[in-house]
């Protein structure tokens, strides 16, 4: 039953195969404290158990006052299925948790409350849990630094930010995006939903852990282990930021050519770092020739092509960087 006297929150989920997760999850939703909620949940072609588990919810989730509606479709990945819910929702705020993460009980009622006080944000995002899927125990914590609430430049160099505890303004969303539809790209489907919006809005932080990332190594990023694969994630998400960045009405044609090429430069130097982590001199040769010819080498790139071409430097340098890169990836987790 709808509460008038509470703006309605539309919680937007697809989700394929998820019976080995489902359960903590709708009960994180069922938990709620703000129940004014409408649960749209798409089922994106699962084979498993997915849809019983889902419709055993249905009886409790209507004695707290959340609505659900179901959405079956063929499975096309998450951006397709969440155009599937952004044709239907009704809510004054959005937020598009993944099946397998875990919402404290104060999730929406603390980031409805931060929009409705600051009517200036169009979203809002809180600080994050990390939690191992094995046993749930948190092995990390991910918080914003308070340095800017524009945070359009953060996300697409992924510098001091995080997917996942947002909440977003509808109002603020169909304003750039009346069509209700976002790029469909099996990249994803956070840049489609929150670059738009970044781009003309500011957004709130909640120093809280009010939501749980929950790392699944059985997860498709996770099982990303040859060049060419990570290469090809690497050009969906490029596709998906160029996309995205083009159809921003707002935008001028002279600021889309800078962050094209931002974007190029950022995929480029990613490339790098994979044909090195495989020693891929071939590939590493290819990525260092294009940094060149933007004039874009940096310290660490030259250092890493001296290093390709020595076996014994090659190793070496390889177990630094792993080394580093582990210290720097745990320190991100605890101290962003």
């Amino acid at each position: 039953m709808i509460n008038k006297n509470k703006p309605l929150v539309s919680v937007i989920t697809p989700c394929y195969n998820g019976e080995k997760f489902l359960h903590r999850f709708l009960d994180s939703v069922l938990n709620q404290t703000y129940t004014n909620v409408e649960f749209i949940f798409i089922n994106d072609g699962s084979f498993d158990k997915t849809e019983e588990i889902v419709f055993s919810y249905k009886e409790r989730l209507k004695s707290k006052g959340i609505g659900l509606k179901y959405i079956f479709e063929e499975n096309k990945g998450q951006a397709a299925a969440l155009n599937k819910g952004l044709k239907v929702f009704n809510g004054n705020y959005i937020t598009q948790p993944d099946s397998d993460d875990i919402l404290d009980i104060n999730y929406i009622a603390e980031t409805v409350d931060f929009l409705e006080k600051n009517k200036d944000y169009g979203m809002v995002l809180c600080k994050l849990k990390i939690l191992n899927d094995k046993n749930l125990k948190q092995i990390g914590v991910l918080k914003r630094k308070h340095n800017s609430s524009y945070i359009f430049d953060d996300l697409i160099l992924e510098r001091n930010i995080y997917f996942g505890g947002y909440t977003i303004r509808s109002s603020a969303f169909l304003e750039v995006n009346p069509e209700r539809n976002i790029f469909e790209n099996r990249g994803g489907q956070n840049y489609q939903m929150l670059l738009p919006v970044a781009f003309k809005y500011r957004c709130g932080y909640i120093n809280k852990r009010l939501y749980s990332y929950v790392v699944r190594q059985d997860s498709h990023s996770h099982q990303l282990k040859d060049l060419d694969s990570k290469f090809e994630r690497c050009d969906l998400h490029k596709e998906i930021l160029v996309n995205v960045i083009d159809g921003i009405k707002t935008m001028n044609q002279a600021d889309k050519g800078l962050y094209f090429a931002l974007i190029e430069e950022k995929y480029v130097r990613r490339k790098l770092r994979i044909a090195f982590q495989f020693r891929d001199i071939k590939f590493f040769n290819k990525n260092y020739m294009i940094l060149q010819q933007y004039r874009e080498i940096r310290v660490q790139d030259y250092l890493l092509y001296l290093a390709i071409k020595n076996k014994f430097i090659y190793y070496l340098t390889y177990y630094l960087y792993e080394i580093i890169r582990t210290i720097t990836k745990t320190m991100k987790r605890y101290f962003l």
